[in-house]
């Protein structure tokens, strides 16, 4: 006969997880063995990304219109210089996800990502996007015109990253270039009150 060698106080840690385990378990996506691993560079991606964050990938119109194409799927291998990140897909949300850029690129849309917090319990958000006749159409007649679309969708979110880091350099030379004028104000002023003593 095997004992249960764990005394009260395990059991009692067991039950009920210390805050860092309730982090860690509260936003695991649900896998059912169906997924496959994509590996995506045409969704722009939020800059304070990490491994693990649960997300929404979402569809933006220049209308205003947005809906919900893939729903609460972890980051795995992120790469955010490339504007890469690899989510593990259903066969539906992958048709999904294909059509999407299809729509990007025919409606001048956006595809992007939106964090679930770490800190709380986040509810999966209903996947309320379906591709239209007529993209489902176009995927049919021409089947490499979905990775035509992620090549159009990639391109511009890189140009995009390009420009925000080069937003960023200068905003660092400004601050540089002002620290020094500073410091070459205060080394003058030092200067002349010692001037001025002598």
């Amino acid at each position: 006969m095997i004992k249960n060698h764990f005394s009260k106080q395990d059991k009692k840690e067991q039950k009920n997880p210390t805050s860092i385990e309730k982090q860690q378990i509260v936003n695991e996506e649900v896998i059912q063995g169906i997924e496959r691993a994509v590996e995506i560079k045409a969704i722009s991606l939020q800059s304070y990304l990490k491994n693990g964050d649960a997300v929404d990938v979402r569809i933006q119109y220049p209308n205003g219109e947005e809906y919900v194409v893939v729903s609460k799927r972890c980051c795995h291998d992120l790469i955010k210089e490339e504007g890469s990140v690899t989510l593990y897909l259903t066969e539906e949300e992958i048709l999904r996800l294909s059509s999407s850029m299809v729509d990007c690129v025919q409606m001048n849309g956006r595809l992007y990502t939106v964090r679930y917090l770490r800190e709380v319990e986040g509810i999966a958000s209903i996947a309320t996007y379906i591709p239209s006749a007529q993209v489902q159409q176009l995927i049919k007649s021409n089947p490499n015109i979905v990775g035509e679309a992620q090549s159009i969708l990639s391109k511009q979110n890189r140009k995009q990253l390009e420009q925000r880091l080069l937003s960023y350099e200068v905003e660092e030379k400004v601050g540089n270039d002002t620290k020094q004028t500073e410091q070459r104000y205060e080394e003058q002023t030092i200067e002349n009150e010692v001037s001025y003593i002598d």
